[in-house]
């Protein structure tokens, strides 16, 4: 695809890359915000998609990407997904706090996957919006593709994919490394204490106020 000017993007705020400027062969980006197509409040997949199309556009070998989500919609998800597959140069996922839900699976999709050691993972299966119903057909097509990203790189079982999808799973860095959705911790050099208690919610706004703390 033609090179895009940078010039063409100066009055641009972008949403998702943190540090470009032209000429660097490595770039930052984010997912901290819950998974919707609500382009201010929510990770919109579109709009991911088009800012790593730029990157690789202007010859970025290496993107980063810090990840802090509750997760949400399944259908941007899959969008910010296969974006990061399909990057040209190298992607390294890092989870900065939580990858829970489809944050969770966004996290399985770079050719590095790092998660710090205060780091949660989340799994569970697909759930119609609150006060929705969704046909059971459909649900179980989406709990197939939700199955194929998690045994891409991890070497567990389909019995084992089922189970991480049949039910709510809240996995520590050391547990997610070890069930092979990791390729590496990172240390933090500090120490934070999470009660696994809380809930998913309570434990995303801890996440983010320790990352802006620290």
């Amino acid at each position: 695809s033609p090179k895009i000017s940078i010039i063409d993007f100066m009055n641009v705020i972008f949403d998702y890359i943190n540090n470009f400027s032209q000429g660097q062969t490595v770039a930052k980006m984010s997912v901290r915000r819950p998974i919707n197509a609500d382009p201010v409040k929510g990770i919109n997949g579109d709009q991911f998609a088009k800012e790593m199309e730029f990157l690789a556009a202007n010859g970025v070998e290496k993107v980063i990407i810090d990840i802090n989500s509750k997760g949400g919609n399944i259908k941007e998800g899959f969008s910010i997904y296969q974006s990061i597959k399909d990057y040209p140069g190298k992607t390294v996922t890092r989870v900065i706090g939580i990858a829970a839900s489809m944050a969770g699976m966004i996290s399985q999709a770079g050719d590095e996957r790092i998660i710090m050691d205060y780091g949660l993972f989340h799994t569970h299966g697909p759930q119609p919006p609150a006060g929705q119903k969704a046909d059971a057909a459909l649900i179980n097509i989406m709990r197939g593709s939700l199955k194929t990203i998690l045994k891409s790189k991890a070497a567990i079982t389909d019995e084992k994919a089922e189970k991480l999808l049949n039910s709510e799973n809240l996995f520590t860095a050391v547990e997610a490394l070890n069930l092979g959705f990791f390729d590496r911790i990172e240390s933090s050099q500090t120490s934070i204490k999470l009660d696994i208690n809380n809930t998913i919610e309570e434990l995303y706004e801890m996440a983010n106020n320790f990352i802006n703390t620290k």
